[in-house]
């Protein structure tokens, strides 16, 4: 089980650990604390200034993490919640 902060931190921190672990046979279970909804796009737009807002951007987040997972080999994603700050 790998717990982080926020969408993306599996891919920038432990991703390969991930797949590796994945890949030799183990359940590989992420748990994400928050949407992300306050960090920046992938193009490094902020939130209010043309990222479409604090819904669209966790929106956004959650589905780059769940493609992210699939590529990783992740069994589950687990979402806590709490809000971004």
């Amino acid at each position: 089980m790998f717990v982080h902060a926020h969408p993306d931190d599996e891919a920038i921190f432990t991703g390969g650990t991930m797949r590796r672990l994945a890949s030799a046979g183990h359940r590989v279970v992420l748990v994400v604390a928050t949407g992300g909804e306050l960090g920046l796009t992938a193009e490094g737009v902020e939130v209010g200034a043309g990222g479409g807002g604090i819904a669209a951007l966790a929106e956004r987040r959650t589905a780059e993490t769940a493609a992210a997972a699939a590529l990783l080999g992740v069994a589950r994603v687990a979402w806590l919640g709490y809000h971004d700050s």
